[in-house]
């Protein structure tokens, strides 16, 4: 769980960097997240980092 967590914030990371795919692979990042059962504590943090 852990694990899961800090790999999606090393996306984020990478995605910040990179301006011109940052909308859609937030959108596809957002989409796996909301799959998992604790997407909605995730997701919450996600809005912030845009």
């Amino acid at each position: 769980m852990d694990i899961w967590m800090r790999q999606v914030h090393r996306k984020v990371k990478t995605l910040q960097s990179h301006q011109e795919t940052k909308q859609l692979q937030l959108q596809r990042l957002k989409m796996t997240v909301v799959k998992c059962q604790s997407g909605p504590r995730i997701l919450a943090k996600l809005p912030l980092l845009q």
